[in-house]
C-alpha cells in the first residue's frame, strides 16, 4: 500500500474521531440556544458518519472495534444534540430517556443467535440524526416538538423489537407448543 492509500486507510478512524469530538460543542451550543451553530457543526458530523465506514473498507481493514466506535460515535453525537435541546428547554427529557434506553437496548442484543431483525434500528442513527438537526436548525417550536416526539416514539418502538425478538430468542427451546396434540379433538365453545 503506498503513502496515499496508507493515509486513506486511517481516514476513516480519524473522521469517526472528527465526529466525537463534535458532541462537546455541539451539546453546549444546542444548550445555550444557538442551535443553528450546532445544527452545522451536526450536519459535518453526518457527512463524517457517511464517509468513514466506505473508507475503512475501501482502503483500510474494516473491524468489529472500527464498527463500535462508530456506534459509539454516533450516540454520543446524537445525546449531545437531545440533552443540549433539552436542558434549554426546548425539548422534554424523555425523548433524550428514549434515545439513551434504545442505544442501551442495542447493546444488549447484537448478534444474539446470529443477529436482531430489527429493520429500524439499522437506519435509527440516521434518523436521529435527522430529527436532532432538525430540531436545531428550526426555529418553530412546534416542529421541534413534533421531530422530539417521533424520535422519541421511534427510539422506543425499536428497543421493543429488538428486546422482544431477544427475549423470544433466548427463550430455551422445549418443543412444547400451545396447539392440541395430533388426533385429539379440538372442543369449541357452544353458544
Amino acid at each position: 500500500m503506498g503513502t496515499g492509500a496508507s493515509a486513506l486507510a486511517v481516514a476513516g478512524h480519524v473522521l469517526t474521531a472528527a465526529r466525537v469530538a463534535s458532541a462537546a460543542p455541539i451539546l453546549t451550543w444546542a444548550g445555550a440556544g444557538h442551535g443553528r451553530w450546532a445544527a452545522g457543526l451536526l450536519a459535518f458530523a453526518m457527512l463524517t458518519d457517511l464517509a468513514d465506514g466506505p473508507l475503512a473498507r475501501r482502503y483500510g481493514k474494516p473491524s468489529r472495534a472500527g464498527a463500535w466506535f462508530d456506534v459509539w460515535a454516533d450516540f454520543l453525537v446524537v445525546a449531545a444534540a437531545f440533552t443540549g435541546l433539552a436542558l434549554a428547554g426546548t425539548i422534554a427529557f424523555w425523548p433524550l430517556a428514549a434515545v439513551v434506553a434504545s442505544f442501551v437496548g442495542f447493546l444488549a442484543t447484537p448478534g444474539v443467535d446470529g443477529g436482531i431483525y430489527d429493520p429500524v434500528g439499522r437506519y435509527l442513527g440516521a434518523i436521529l440524526m435527522a430529527a436532532a438537526a432538525g430540531m436545531l436548525w428550526s426555529q418553530d417550536l412546534l416542529l421541534q416538538q413534533w421531530l422530539a416526539t417521533t424520535a422519541g416514539l421511534v427510539c422506543l418502538a425499536t428497543t421493543c423489537v429488538r428486546l422482544g425478538f431477544a427475549v423470544r430468542i433466548a427463550q430455551p427451546r422445549s418443543g412444547a407448543s400451545c396447539a392440541p396434540p395430533k388426533g385429539s379433538r379440538s372442543v369449541s365453545p357452544s353458544r
